[in-house]
């Protein structure tokens, strides 16, 4: 082989390894560089909460108690306003058995109470007729929950705290329409407690004793 010939072999041969250096170079993540190994991934940790912590979880019988004590106020507030209070008259009427005693079925209120809590609506309302007067507004819950919870005894039961905002739901006259005037120590805001009890003991919840406290909240 001539001096050229080599020269030239010895020119390809260069060219080739540089060729296969590079593509090397360019190959996958496990390559080592200067004697260093590749860093592991880091997976991917998912959506977290803003604070870091997991989601709080939620007791269905704790929101089933909740939505009877709303649905207790919503009704309470109904059943003393107008036209809701003409209804309950009606009702009451027609729904007193033998004894006197108001049918809690035959009543919207039965949905949500039952016992004292029952009697403290229609009593309202009976109370509310005799005066003439009627409340306008409705009460506001600020901080219901459930303090107390027993599910595994015969008949379940729940205790309930809340802050009661009164002071949109006024009493007025129906014939004049002016405001009544009350007691001049009522607090507009007070701390009301109540039991709730699942008779059926199917999650269906019913109001069953409410405790004005007479302290404010």
């Amino acid at each position: 082989m001539t001096l050229g010939v080599r020269r030239k072999a010895a020119a390809l041969a260069g060219a080739a390894l540089l060729a296969v250096t590079a593509l090397s170079g360019c190959s996958g993540d496990d390559t080592e560089v200067d004697g260093e190994s590749p860093s592991p991934s880091t997976p991917d940790a998912g959506p977290t909460d803003p604070e870091g912590e997991p989601e709080p979880t939620v007791n269905p019988d704790e929101e089933a108690v909740l939505a009877a004590w709303l649905g207790y106020w919503e009704e309470h507030a109904a059943a003393v306003s107008e036209p809701g209070i003409d209804e309950y008259l009606q009702l009451l009427a027609a729904s007193e058995d033998g004894d006197g005693e108001s049918k809690s079925s035959e009543l919207p209120i039965g949905q949500y109470a039952a016992g004292p809590a029952f009697s403290a609506v229609t009593g309202a309302v009976l109370n509310l007729d005799r005066l003439g007067d009627v409340m306008t507004g409705q009460p506001e819950n600020l901080a219901p929950e459930v303090t107390a919870l027993e599910t595994e005894v015969a008949t379940p039961a729940a205790e309930i705290r809340d802050c009661m905002n009164i002071s949109q739901w006024v009493q007025h006259d129906r014939e004049s329409g002016e405001e009544v005037s009350l007691s001049g120590d009522r607090l507009d805001q007070y701390v009301v407690t109540a039991q709730a009890e699942d008779w059926e003991g199917n999650g269906t919840w019913l109001i069953v004793e409410v405790e004005h406290l007479g302290e404010a909240c």
